[in-house]
């Protein structure tokens, strides 16, 4: 139902669906029942959860509230439809760090974004959250404002796969032709970089071949941030020195983005060109005169 919903939205004004959503701009708000994202509350402190509830849902958020990890993995279980984790670190039990790892390693949860909403302030924790792959991280007590534009952050990054064709034929300065080689370059780059990561090979080993410093630039070039961070992430961080299943895990991630990359190439590809601004034909003008 809440699919149905978004999908209405988008279908009955797609431009301002996406800036609502995306950008938060004030002229474009939407409603709640339009939007319905669900968000998980992971919050052992009982004040701080109910805080956090109440600003949610007063942004036009619906919010499903757990107070442990454990209790986290059981709501994702339940929830099919959540959308978004929000987890504080120090809790008894399965701690903030273990339920993103957790939620890192299962097929279905990985793409969630996750923000993290904590006391400790310290350039330590902040680190080890960057590290699991976690961009975003409030202080509690968490500010609305701050935790709106978050939120939507969080969303937009989940969704920002896409391509912007003339936006890239602009700032590269591309003519369509050449936006097409240079798109189905990276496309096969992609296929054959997929192809690599599906042959078996030992868990957390590099496959041979896989040209990453290749994928980063292209991923630049095109300006796909997920695409760069994973990218970037894998080449700074030595093989051997690094978990096998954390590795495996960023793999796995870079798969999944490589085959949306090659689906927003190929929708790109199909997609008609900008049309170019034409004269006024002087010639059927006179000819009309006279």
């Amino acid at each position: 139902m809440r699919w149905r919903l978004r999908a209405a939205a988008a279908r009955a004004s797609p431009q301002k669906f996406v800036r609502a959503l995306v950008f938060g701009d004030e002229g474009a708000e939407l409603k709640s029942a339009e939007v319905c994202v669900s968000i998980l509350i992971v919050e052992d402190t009982t004040v701080a959860a109910k805080l956090l509830e109440l600003h949610i849902k007063n942004l036009g958020y619906e919010a499903v509230t757990t107070t442990s990890g454990e209790a986290a993995l059981q709501a994702l279980e339940a929830h099919a439809d959540i959308e978004l984790v929000i987890t504080d670190i120090m809790m008894p039990g399965m701690d903030g760090f273990a339920l993103i790892r957790t939620i890192n390693e299962h097929q279905e949860w990985r793409r969630l974004p996750i923000i993290v909403a904590t006391a400790l302030s310290d350039v330590l924790n902040a680190k080890q959250v960057a590290q699991l792959g976690v961009q975003h991280y409030l202080v509690k007590p968490v500010d609305k404002a701050q935790l709106l534009r978050t939120i939507r952050a969080a969303l937009a990054e989940r969704d920002a796969m896409s391509i912007a064709k003339t936006e890239i034929m602009q700032r590269l300065d591309l003519d369509p032709s050449m936006y097409t080689t240079l798109a189905a370059s990276f496309a096969e780059l992609a296929d054959e970089s997929i192809r690599l990561l599906s042959e078996s090979r030992e868990a957390g080993c590099m496959p041979s071949g896989l040209a990453l410093n290749g994928l980063h630039e292209a991923a630049t070039m095109f300006g796909i941030q997920r695409l760069q961070r994973v990218t970037r992430k894998l080449l700074e961080q030595p093989t051997p020195a690094a978990p096998p299943s954390a590795t495996e895990i960023e793999l796995e991630r870079l798969a999944d983005d490589l085959r949306a990359v090659v689906s927003a190439l190929r929708r790109e590809a199909t997609a008609p060109d900008p049309a170019p601004a034409t004269a006024p034909d002087s010639g059927s003008s006179e000819s009309m005169a006279s």
